[in-house]
């Protein structure tokens, strides 16, 4: 009988030493990972005054937010460089303008990215942005974000 219970144990300590080894670097991977976020496009005047809606050849301000966070303690991580894209379609999703700026953000820093453009008809538009690393060897840092935005 003592046999059976020993087994029983010993069983359950390997498979708790099993879980302990595949829960820990699960765990210790999940605290260590940075990333790129980003507002949706927004819409400015050149003075700063938001608009709802754009008028037909009226000069206006495409911006998003770019912000860089990284989560470990006691680490020093370099700046990531990136390059950010801000697209405009129109109603049919043909791009009618493309954009893009190229720089590095530093850690836990928020970098405003912004682009001119002027609507040339009066329809509604979807304005597009994103990031990736670089063009030579691209790899996607943030998700798509959209806005969409009527022009009168």
């Amino acid at each position: 009988m003592a046999n059976k219970h020993q087994l029983q144990f010993k069983r359950l300590l390997v498979l708790g030493f099993v879980i302990i080894l595949v829960a820990t670097p699960l765990t210790a991977y999940a605290l260590t990972y940075a990333t790129l976020e980003h507002t949706p496009p927004s819409f400015s005047s050149f003075d700063g005054v938001l608009a709802r809606y754009l008028v037909v050849g009226q000069q206006v301000m495409i911006s998003s937010n770019f912000t860089y966070t990284y989560y470990e303690h006691l680490v020093d991580r370099p700046p990531q460089e990136y390059v950010a894209i801000i697209e405009v379609r129109d109603e049919n999703g043909i791009t009618q303008s493309l954009s893009y700026q190229s720089s590095e953000i530093a850690l836990n820093d928020t970098i405003s990215i912004g682009v001119s453009w002027v609507p040339e008809k009066p329809i509604t538009y979807v304005i597009r942005s994103l990031a990736v690393t670089n063009f030579t060897n691209p790899q996607i840092l943030t998700d798509v974000k959209e806005s969409p935005i009527d022009v009168r």
